[in-house]
């Protein structure tokens, strides 16, 4: 075994950077006992890989699975009710097309009934006197897009009941994950058009955890970029539970855990090109300073900071090299915000 792969083995086992449940959570993982270990944050932690790297899919695993993000075309002209009607009986058996499909229609009228609800009252902000001219300007290419894509969806969406497309959208955006749909796996983590987690009852909190837990180290097995700065910030300590996501709820945090996953998210900028001292999307505004930040501000010991870049490394050679770094990190397909 390579020295790096040594390193990373050890790291996976020690620190435990794969995700977690935190202690109150009901649900347990599978992991053999040697894979619990005390962090050097004096916090204990499970792999729920034990000392293993999920193995890089082939090509017929990928397609099989669908690791992709999904370019769908809905049916035209056809009201979502129909489209559920025909294809969510086929999607929960597991269909892909169906499940896409579904998938695609149901958050683009999610879409439609949040633009339909915000675009008047946009409007109306944008008609002061006072209004800068760069404000009008930039507002004026979002209310360009989202009046596209109400446009768009109006046949599918306007005459169906909004509630029915909410109560559908967790489920369609799970199907998704579950299938490998990389949008869908960065939507389900961040959890942001489930409404407000507090809220939730608390069966509903338990299968999430559950469920995300898989989808993460699923994604993670498959080289799904979209889903490394919703963990990094999952991890993120000190942050406040409502600007973690969903998934922040059910993983404990950790700054070498964060550490490693922007440290991926680094490999991944440098085989493109990009400068990891400009901006990133999302909290990153600079990778290299917010790097240096987490060892100083958390004082990390040497030795786990090493472990952790040599994990980053070796994820980053077996499921991560072979797709290429996103220009755009966005979760959530078909949502136009304003």
């Amino acid at each position: 075994m390579s020295k790096i792969a040594a390193g990373a083995v050890a790291f996976l086992i020690i620190v435990g950077i794969y995700l977690t449940f935190k202690s109150d959570t009901t649900e347990t993982l599978s992991t053999p006992a040697s894979a619990k270990r005390s962090t050097s944050n004096s916090v204990e932690t499970v792999s729920p890989l034990g000392d293993k790297f999920g193995l890089k899919p082939s090509s017929e695993e990928r397609v099989k699975k669908g690791y992709f993000k999904s370019d769908v075309q809905t049916p035209q002209n056809t009201s979502w009710t129909e489209i559920k009607n025909k294809f969510l009986p086929s999607a929960e058996k597991g269909d892909a097309e169906a499940i896409e499909i579904l998938y695609a229609s149901t958050l683009q009228c999610h879409n439609f009934f949040y633009l339909r609800g915000n675009i008047d009252g946009i409007l109306n902000q944008l008609k002061g006197d006072d209004v800068h001219s760069s404000i009008l300007e930039a507002y004026g290419r979002k209310l360009a897009e989202a009046q596209k894509a109400l446009a768009e969806s109006k046949a599918m969406c306007e005459d169906v009941p909004e509630k029915d497309v909410d109560d559908l959208v967790m489920t369609t955006v799970r199907l998704a994950a579950e299938q490998g749909d990389g949008s869908g796996q960065a939507c389900y983590l961040a959890g942001a058009l489930f409404g407000r987690y507090d809220s939730q009852p608390e069966d509903v909190k338990r299968a999430y955890g559950t469920e995300a837990i898989k989808i993460a180290n699923q994604g993670l097995r498959a080289g799904n970029w979209e889903i490394l700065p919703i963990l990094a910030n999952a991890f993120s300590v000190g942050q406040d539970d409502d600007a973690k996501g969903w998934i922040g709820r059910h993983i404990r945090p950790s700054a070498i855990a964060e550490y490693s996953i922007l440290f991926l998210i680094k490999r991944g900028m440098n085989s493109t090109g990009m400068s990891t001292g400009a901006a990133l999307q999302g909290p990153f505004v600079n990778l290299d300073g917010a790097l240096e930040a987490l060892k100083e501000n958390n004082r990390l010991p040497s030795d786990d900071v090493r472990n952790a870049e040599s994990w980053a490394n070796e994820m980053y050679l077996r499921n991560f090299s072979q797709y290429p770094f996103p220009t755009e990190l966005s979760p959530c397909p078909w949502q136009t915000r304003l």
